[in-house]
Order: structure tokens, then C-alpha cells, then sequence
């Protein structure tokens, strides 16, 4: 397969439209622009890339001064409509053929208000639930709304009792406290999710990307793909002494803390060779019995992937979808080219998605994540 079959016509974009600070931008001299989700992460990447036949810097047409805006409007194929605010976080101007070109590197509006702002406070409910109500106040669910972005609260968990300091922005502070609470925070195209990530809920997409479709222009082919060859895990068993108060409290963690929710293709025997039997390894924290499991989650999830490139679209395959694969096999030789290659083809989660726009054609790289094999027929 060759990426370049991508470039088709179900790959033009319907509409796109590029602002920053309120000077739109001609279409002919945007020439990339790139959008990164992830499942671990809260904020959105994006790196925007056009020739500046305005001369906005020297003209001083754009201050860039730390608060520059950048709109983006998309519609894809299919007439789905997306658009985001970004800020500037760092700018680059460089020369080629006599012409000059910006890159501007940013971040969502809802992530930088939220890593602007601090303010100390009392919370009795959980993180996700306080983070939930903060948004408002940080100016972050205005930037959401304006977007037409919803925001998704997600089993919440329980309620306790902590400080939120006033040193510390909320970004930073609310990754770590819902690290505590085996929760994340997360955006989507049209979603900002927060509480805890539950596999087996997470909306599974109807249709099955393929290798094996013969027309370019179907929107769920495969163009490309990487299969990364399963990382050869090893989890010890940890045993945790924590300290509350004078109480001394012991727990053992092991793959089973987070077996429920990593299988995704019924195949729980994935597991069996995983847990080191070797000998338990001690350690003392403070910390919740929730933040061995966050950390034990990510990179559990992540043993098997793959990465595929499709046309863009907005409404399949968004970060946080389940979906299925079929890769075909290597050869028409091979004798099980029916089943296609069983140790890549599967259900996966979609755990990053990189929205990539050229020469106003829309594609994708979708990093496609999980644990657990299909068991062969």
C-alpha cells in the first residue's frame, strides 16, 4: 500500500478556513496544518503552518504577544463541521524561494485558560466533579461552548475532602489530584471528557477499518498502516505499605487490579504470562491504591498498537472510540488470506488521533491501542 492513494477525492475538505487574531489567512498560502488528541492527555497540539504575503509580524497586523488567537474551521467530506480556538504558545518565521513562512505552535483555548488560572480553594467532591465546576469559573467552558464543544462528566467517583492551592495553576494541579482518583481528562472533536476512562463503555465505531477494500475513495480503507510488535510486559507484583496517619495499611497490586478493564477482544488468557511470579516488589507511599493503578493502566493498554492512516473525517474514529480492524494478509499465498492477519485484526481503542491538512485534503493517523489478542480460529 502507498499512502499516496489517500489524496483522493474523499479527502478534500468542503470548507476550511483559518483566522489569526482576526486576519483570515488566503487558502493558497495555508500549507499544513496539524491537530493532536490523546486519550492522556487534556489539552489539543496543533502546529499551523502558511505563507505571510500579509506580513503580519512586521506590519504589525498580529502582535504576537502571548495572547494570540488562532480560529480554525474545517468541514470534511461528509459535511461535518469542526472548529477550534488555539493559542499561540510559540512562533517561528523562516524564509524559502524568496517567500516567508509562519509556524505558529499552540495549544487549545480551554487548556491554556485552565494553565493560566489559579486560585486557592475547598473542595468536598471528587476531582472530576470539582474540575467539572471549575471550568466556568476559569473561562475554559466559554471557550468550549463557543466551539460548540460538550462536556461529558464520566462516573465521577467519590467525594472527599482537599485544598486546592492558590500557587499552583489548575491544569497542572488537577492532573495530579485526579491521578489519586484513577480518573483523566481528555478531548475529542466534539467532547471534553472527564472522569474515569471505563474500556468496555467507551462507544465502539459501526464501521470496520480494512486493508482490504479495492476503491480508494472508501472512507474506511486503510492506506497505510504500522503494527508494532506486542511489547514483551513484565508487572511485578507491588506491595504497597501506606501510612494513614499511625495506621500502617497493606495492599498488593497486580494486573488483576485492572484486568476488567483492558480486555477487548474476550481473550483474558493475553494475560496469563504477563505477572512476574518472581518475587513481589516492596514500596512505601502515601499515595492511593488509584495511583498505582493510573500508572499501570497507560502502559498496559499501549503493549499492542497500531497506527493506520484513513481520510479524515470528524464523526469515525475520534480518540476515546472503540473499533474494529481487519488487516488482510501479506500475500495471497498465505493460507489463512481469508482470516487476513487474526494478530493485527481486532477490536481496538483509538488512544491518539493526529488530524493532518494539506494542500486542502483531510487525513488521518489513528494510534490504535489494546492488551489483548484475538484467539486464533
Amino acid at each position: 500500500m502507498s499512502r499516496e492513494t489517500i489524496f483522493n477525492e474523499s479527502s478534500v475538505l468542503k470548507q476550511i478556513k483559518l483566522t489569526v487574531d482576526g486576519q483570515e489567512i488566503p487558502r493558497d498560502d495555508i500549507q499544513t496544518c496539524e491537530i493532536k488528541y490523546s486519550m492522556f492527555k487534556p489539552a489539543i497540539e496543533a502546529v499551523f503552518v502558511f505563507r505571510d504575503t500579509f506580513n503580519l509580524k512586521s506590519s504589525d497586523v498580529v502582535k504576537f504577544e502571548g495572547n494570540t488567537r488562532v480560529d480554525l474551521e474545517l468541514t470534511d467530506y461528509q459535511r461535518e463541521m469542526w472548529r477550534n480556538t488555539f493559542v499561540v504558545e510559540q512562533m517561528t518565521i523562516s524564509s524559502a524561494s524568496r517567500e516567508t513562512y509562519i509556524m505558529l505552535q499552540c495549544a487549545d483555548e480551554a487548556s491554556h485558560l485552565l494553565y493560566k488560572y489559579t486560585k486557592a480553594g475547598f473542595s468536598t467532591q471528587s476531582a472530576s466533579a470539582t474540575l467539572r465546576s471549575k471550568l466556568a469559573e476559569a473561562g475554559s467552558e466559554a471557550a468550549l461552548s463557543k466551539n460548540q464543544k460538550k462536556v461529558v462528566l464520566e462516573d465521577p467517583g467519590s467525594s472527599s475532602e482537599w485544598t486546592i492551592p492558590g500557587n499552583l495553576d489548575y491544569y497542572s494541579f488537577f492532573i495530579t489530584q485526579m491521578r489519586k482518583e484513577f480518573a483523566y481528562t481528555y478531548q475529542t472533536h466534539y467532547e471534553y471528557r472527564i472522569g474515569k476512562i471505563n474500556i468496555g463503555s467507551l462507544k465502539q465505531m459501526e464501521h470496520e477499518y480494512t486493508t482490504d477494500a479495492t476503491y480508494n475513495p472508501y472512507m474506511f480503507k486503510i492506506h497505510e498502516h504500522a503494527h508494532k510488535d506486542p511489547s514483551k510486559l513484565r508487572v511485578p507484583k507491588l506491595e504497597v505499605i501506606r501510612y494513614e496517619g499511625k495506621q500502617q495499611i497493606k495492599d498488593v497490586v497486580t494486573v488483576d487490579n485492572v484486568l476488567g478493564q483492558l480486555i477487548l477482544n474476550g481473550n483474558a488468557d493475553a494475560f496469563k504470562d504477563v505477572q512476574d511470579d518472581s518475587g513481589n516488589t516492596m514500596s512505601a507511599t502515601t499515595d492511593p491504591l488509584e495511583c498505582q493503578l493510573y500508572d499501570l493502566f497507560e502502559p498496559m493498554l499501549k503493549v499492542n498498537q497500531l497506527a493506520i492512516w484513513t481520510v479524515g473525517s470528524f464523526k469515525f474514529g475520534d480518540v476515546g472510540q472503540k473499533v474494529r480492524v481487519k488487516i488482510g494478509s501479506d500475500t495471497v499465498f498465505n493460507k489463512n488470506h481469508l482470516q487476513g492477519n487474526q494478530t493485527a485484526s481486532g477490536i481496538y481503542v483509538v488512544t491518539s488521533l493526529t488530524d493532518y491538512i494539506t494542500g486542502e485534503k483531510f487525513i488521518q493517523k489513528h494510534v490504535l491501542s489494546r492488551f489483548d489478542n484475538p484467539k486464533p480460529f
